[in-house]
């Protein structure tokens, strides 16, 4: 037999794939913030034709937050720790369709392999809970594509805690 992807995502049997795990923090994330949860539009999740020029068109972020009153953030995701670190400092220096705006903060997430067994909701529930996902940010410092990870090695433990530090980042962008 079988098994549907779609019913993964809405509670059914396990086996979870990184673009369902995405899914279900897009979701954790819109529900962590009441802007965001008002407006569907803000967290991309999985889509293309977000980042500008015809040779970008079939670029695919994982996550994508396009809140107004902040500068765009990137999330990249995978079960592979150093996939999420070199998908998320490619994001890097790409120019948002909506607003215009150079992406210079991502975020890689490993994504530990206990995941793999779990469905939509009891991803959601363990993002709620603050645990079993690790992160680090990247802030692009010049348009050379230099840029600073924080922390310096090593990922932040978390789960929803990651929309607040993403939050607390970008909103503190440095200039140059």
């Amino acid at each position: 037999m079988v098994e549907n992807n779609s019913a993964n995502i809405h509670g059914g049997i396990g086996n979870i794939t990184e673009a369902e795990f995405n899914f279900a923090l897009g979701d954790s994330l819109r529900n962590s913030k009441a802007q965001w949860s008002a407006d569907s539009d803000l967290i991309l999740v999985e889509r293309t034709r977000v980042i500008s020029g015809a040779e970008n068109s079939g670029k695919r972020p994982d996550i994508l937050i396009t809140d107004p009153y902040t500068p765009p953030l990137v999330i990249e995701c995978s079960f592979n720790r150093i996939d999420a670190e070199n998908d998320a400092i490619s994001r890097l220096g790409y120019i948002v369709k909506k607003g215009h705006r150079k992406i210079k903060s991502a975020i890689s997430v490993y994504i530990p392999e206990s995941f793999r067994t779990r469905n939509h909701s009891s991803v959601l529930n363990d993002l709620k809970n603050e645990k079993n996902i690790f992160f680090a940010l990247h802030q692009m410092i010049d348009d050379q594509h230099q840029h600073r990870r924080w922390p310096p090695k090593g990922f932040i433990e978390g789960g929803t805690r990651l929309s607040s530090t993403s939050f607390l980042c970008i909103v503190t962008e440095r200039r140059y």
